[in-house]
């Protein structure tokens, strides 16, 4: 069998781009009418449907800007809201961070007492948070008890962390308080503070 030695590829690809752009002096009259009407047909639909498709394109870079706007912008607004929160505090804040610092401190600590200091200190925290705005008792239970769930949403989580310092607070050494309870606890904690715009 005799082997094929040469293949003008090249040729190949001129005959077949001759072909669908209608150009060259290649003679295709034995090409069937109907295949040559199909070809124009395709053409038309194919541009309709690039129209159509640029169209999206366009139209979803517009709506991909305008809610990159509206991010920056509800952005700006939660800045801004948080500014003027420390902006009235004064201090407070600045107070707040340096002594919640400590509290996650003994809570990193290897011994347990230093997990029950940080609980009791974040109580304490919370204590003197609700007095500022407001909230009438004699004690953190007796103002947790007076504030509605409309005040602000974290209270069940503001009950959850005080009833682990009553523990602490009742049963003394004999509540063996666990790591994973003192970090649930001060969890708690740290979003009631959020709420509040503490931290």
């Amino acid at each position: 069998m005799e082997e094929i030695s040469f293949i003008n590829i090249g040729y190949f690809f001129v005959l077949v781009y001759d072909f669908f752009t209608q150009a060259g002096s290649a003679d295709y009259s034995s090409i069937p009418p109907a295949v040559i009407h199909f070809w124009d047909s395709l053409k038309g639909i194919s541009t309709i449907i690039t129209l159509i498709l640029l169209t999206g394109v366009v139209y979803a870079y517009i709506r991909l800007r305008q809610i990159k706007a509206e991010e920056k912008a509800q952005y700006e607004a939660e800045r801004g809201a948080h500014e003027r929160v420390v902006s009235e505090h004064g201090g407070e804040v600045g107070a707040i961070v340096g002594r919640w610092d400590e509290i996650v401190s003994h809570l990193g600590s290897n011994n347990p007492n230093d997990w029950k200091l940080a609980v009791i200190e974040a109580d304490i925290l919370l204590d003197e948070i609700l007095r500022r705005g407001g909230y009438h008792g004699d004690s953190l239970g007796e103002r947790l008890q007076g504030a509605q769930r409309s005040d602000f949403e974290t209270i069940d989580l503001a009950w959850e962390g005080h009833k682990v310092r009553n523990r602490i607070a009742h049963e003394g050494v004999n509540f063996n308080l666990s790591h994973e309870q003192a970090k649930r606890a001060i969890a708690c904690y740290q979003q009631v503070f959020r709420e509040f715009q503490y931290l």
